[in-house]
């Protein structure tokens, strides 16, 4: 019941989780749409200086005093730093690398050869941003943008470079950086950080490309993770990155996603719970009552419970009902059959007694004619005779006396051995210098094989006593019964002088012993030489 009313919760389940799912991919797309629109508006405000520095290059390059650095090139380049904001200096150098003119003052013929930004410029037509550096004239942190000037004939004539200001900028990035959760920088295209607004201080951003279509993570100093966008400052070579604590992102990411889980979840919690509850109390309940009962039936136990289902449900008290009728009529039927049982059990028993006495009174019989007879040979027949009688009479003895319904027609092999080895000792108590010794496994043999058993080891021990040992002399007699790998196995063996089993006269014995053996179901095999002899019935054990 419960796995039924998990599945009909399931689809309502995974309604909520697909729910949840799509609310957090849309508060992630959310809060990185609002990450990209803050980095992408500190650039567009960041960009001014760099953009005004492009278009003034360009237009001081058009120049003719500048161009030619004639005598007003200096006051033309401090003009254009009116209304410049950010930009430090504008410079002219030669092709040697020498200062020609500059916005702010300088060393006539100063060599710029060495720095870094002139170095760069090896290769370059077009307008660049050099490494941030050191001004050699304004001596502050700039960012050197240059623009290489070239003759109509393609030859070098020198640059003109503006110096933007890296102190100003940090400045500006600080400033904005108070109206917003994160942190603000300004890197390189290789990530490495240039400025930037406070803490955290990190060493690299190893994917600043691919952080302006997506956030990308990044691990600060101090260890903390961060979320972060990037947007480009001046073509590919600046960035502007906005970060935020990575919790930070997650959380307001999760704070959407909640209600559109929590939700439809507590609508399938308190489902459960009402299905729960009424199934318990209009199903589950009874039925385990009604598991209850037919186990205490299945034992054996039929009292009735039908009062226990007073309050249940009319399909409930129907089935209770049905269920005592049908162990009524079960308990009724099982007395019936225990009391056949006992009456043929009695019966059993009482024709394996008779059986017995009348194969008593037949021995008896018999011994009181050997004592009439003169004969020896006669008298031996009388004996073996009784002998045969004997151990057919001990087992209707042991049918009869087996302990309980499920031993019936069945004989314990270990008490058979001992008595029937009592009852060959007896036989042959004339020959007390033969040692006669019987060993049996646990085992049950039917009636059906029990007899041909018996007589087999009857006509094995007595042809040993009679055949194995001559008048006189010790010796010993062993009676093996044992089971193993689904087979029985039945050994008498003696350490007799034994005989020549090829040209040996066929006997009675002999025939009589294979012939039990046939109807044992088995297979007799005899082994003789001058150390005794041995003879071995092998059967099929049955269930």
């Amino acid at each position: 019941m419960l796995r039924v009313v998990i599945a009909a919760l399931l689809p309502l389940t995974g309604i909520a989780v697909w729910q949840a799912s799509i609310a957090l991919e849309d508060s992630h797309d959310l809060v990185s749409a609002r990450l990209r629109a803050n980095a992408w508006g500190i650039a567009e405000q960041q960009r001014d200086p760099f953009i005004i520095a492009q278009h003034s290059l360009v237009f001081a390059a058009e120049q003719p005093g500048v161009r030619a650095v004639g005598a007003r090139c200096s006051s033309t380049l401090a003009s254009g730093l009116l209304g410049a904001g950010g930009i430090i200096n504008f410079v002219r150098a030669d092709a040697q690398g020498k200062v020609r003119c500059s916005a702010l003052p300088f060393t006539p013929g100063q060599d710029l050869s060495r720095d870094a930004w002139w170095l760069q410029r090896a290769g370059r037509r077009s307008l660049y941003l050099a490494a941030p550096q050191i001004g050699s004239i304004s001596g502050h942190a700039l960012h050197i943008m240059v623009l290489p000037l070239y003759s109509a004939v393609g030859e070098f004539e020198g640059t003109l470079s503006a110096g933007i200001g890296i102190d100003a900028l940090t400045a500006s990035l600080r400033e904005q950086d108070r109206s917003r959760p994160g942190t603000i920088l300004v890197t390189d295209g290789t990530g490495k950080p240039i400025a930037i607004s406070g803490q955290p201080i990190f060493d690299r951003l190893s994917q600043i490309t691919g952080a302006q279509t997506s956030p990308r993570a990044a691990i600060a100093r101090d260890g903390q993770e961060w979320t972060y966008v990037s947007a480009p400052l001046f073509r590919d070579q600046l960035f502007v990155v906005y970060a935020e604590p990575a919790p930070l992102v997650t959380q307001m990411a999760l704070a959407r996603m909640w209600p559109s889980l929590l939700l439809p979840l507590l609508a399938v919690l308190f489902t459960s719970i009402a299905i729960w509850i009424a199934s318990h109390r209009l199903i589950l309940r009874w039925l385990e009552h009604l598991r209850e009962i037919t186990a205490r039936f299945a034992r054996g136990d039929f009292r009735g419970e039908m009062d226990r289902f007073a309050d249940a449900p009319v399909e409930f008290t129907q089935f209770s009902a049905d269920l005592h009728q049908m162990a009524q009529s079960i308990h009724a039927q099982e007395t019936s059959l225990r009391t056949a049982l006992a009456v043929q059990s009695a019966l059993t028993k009482e024709v394996h007694h008779r059986v017995k006495n009348n194969l008593q009174i037949i021995t008896s019989l018999l011994s009181l004619q050997s004592d009439r007879l003169t004969d020896p040979l006669a008298q031996a027949a009388l004996q073996q005779a009784r002998t045969r009688i004997g151990a057919l009479g001990l087992i209707h003895r042991l049918l009869y006396e087996g302990e309980g319904e499920d031993e019936q027609g069945f004989v314990d092999m270990q008490r058979l051995a001992h008595d029937l080895c009592a009852q060959l000792r007896a036989s042959h108590r004339r020959r007390a210098d033969v040692t006669l010794e019987c060993h049996a496994d646990s085992i049950s043999l039917s009636a059906d094989q029990a007899v041909p058993l018996t007589l087999f080891i009857v006509e094995a021990v007595n042809n040993a006593f009679l055949h194995g040992f001559g008048t006189t002399g010790p010796g010993r007699i062993t009676v093996e019964v044992t089971t193993a790998d689904g087979k029985r196995r039945v050994c008498v063996r003696d350490n007799g002088s034994g005989f020549a089993i090829d040209t040996t006269a066929p006997s009675m014995g002999i025939d009589l012993i294979h012939a039990f053996g046939e109807q044992a179901g088995g297979k007799v095999v005899i082994v003789s030489d001058p150390s005794g002899t041995t003879l071995t019935l092998e059967f099929p054990a049955s269930d």
